[in-house]
């Protein structure tokens, strides 16, 4: 029995799936095994994917049509044997010692649920380009609806009896459906807590879904009328934060991918819309946005 099952969702990223594959083999805690699930890319990448399996005997592939990433992911957990379950996009690096921080922390909180890592924004190139400073205590639903203080799932370690207790991912969702899964998991009591420790490193750039930011604000909606029809109260008191959030992080998604201006001045134009308060209650995270939004970009690359 492998002390952690890492699950590894793949679906047209074969050039940075090496990289991400040889950082989680790389890691201290060499006791786990490793489930890749390719959610129907063609057959060289099939090829590639089962050479990468073969090398080393913790890993295992799987394949499936596809079905997006909820369904990878659900698969992918099917098939762990692990009390301990963490996640890993194709795109992303892991420090070598990640899973022992994580595997510590259970091991001296049995209260604790889900733990997740701080990440780091890097690029195309591997150049760290920002830091999450997420909220990492004290995280209700109201804290999960209106921002994912885990970033992304690559920092997530989750004990096996939550997926019991909670479910799967929600395989109708192909946005938000990582938040989606918090708010559940923070509707059922599970105990949410993440680490200062910056253990990952989340690759913005060329990232696929994550780039495309209609889609992303479009399934977003979807999440938020999911989380409706189970806590409607939550979402009436909390919604108008949560678009207004979203929208601030897709400017600032914007710019790290450095899309046209106009794309990150209309994110962030409706982020004042949803909330203007936010202004006020987070003026810096707000302000640097619009600004970095409303500056010709020739100027904010010289460092103003």
């Amino acid at each position: 029995m492998p002390a952690v099952s890492v699950v590894i969702p793949h679906y047209r990223a074969v050039g940075t799936l090496g990289a991400t594959l040889s950082s989680v083999l790389s890691q201290t805690l060499g006791d786990i095994e490793v489930v890749i699930v390719d959610d129907g890319s063609d057959e060289d990448a099939r090829r590639a994917i089962e050479a990468m399996a073969g090398a080393d005997a913790r890993v295992i592939s799987l394949y499936q049509k596809n079905n997006g990433v909820s369904a990878a992911r659900n698969a992918g957990i099917m098939r762990t044997r692990a009390p301990l379950i963490a996640f890993m996009d194709a795109d992303d690096i892991w420090t070598s010692s990640h899973l022992a921080l994580h595997v510590r922390r259970f091991e001296t909180d049995p209260a604790l649920g889900m733990s997740f890592s701080t990440a780091r924004f890097i690029g195309a190139d591997g150049t760290v380009i920002g830091h999450a400073r997420p909220q990492l205590v004290n995280l209700g639903p109201e804290h999960l609806l209106t921002t994912n203080p885990t970033t992304t799932t690559s920092s997530w370690v989750v004990r096996r009896n939550v997926f019991d207790a909670v479910g799967l991912f929600d395989v109708s969702l192909r946005h938000a459906e990582d938040q989606e899964f918090l708010v559940r998991a923070a509707l059922a009591s599970v105990k949410i807590e993440g680490t200062p420790d910056s253990s990952v490193d989340y690759r913005t750039a060329m990232r696929g879904l994550a780039a495309d930011l209609a889609r992303m604000r479009a399934g977003f909606e979807q999440m938020l009328t999911s989380v409706c029809a189970r806590a409607p109260q939550l979402v009436e008191r909390h919604g108008a934060v949560a678009r207004a959030r979203e929208d601030r992080f897709l400017a600032r998604q914007a710019l790290r991918l450095s899309l046209p201006r106009a794309t990150a001045r209309h994110y962030a134009v409706s982020a004042l819309r949803h909330a203007p308060s936010l202004a006020f209650r987070e003026p810096r995270q707000t302000f640097g946005t619009c600004l970095a939004a409303l500056l010709p970009q020739r100027l904010t690359r010289s460092g103003l």
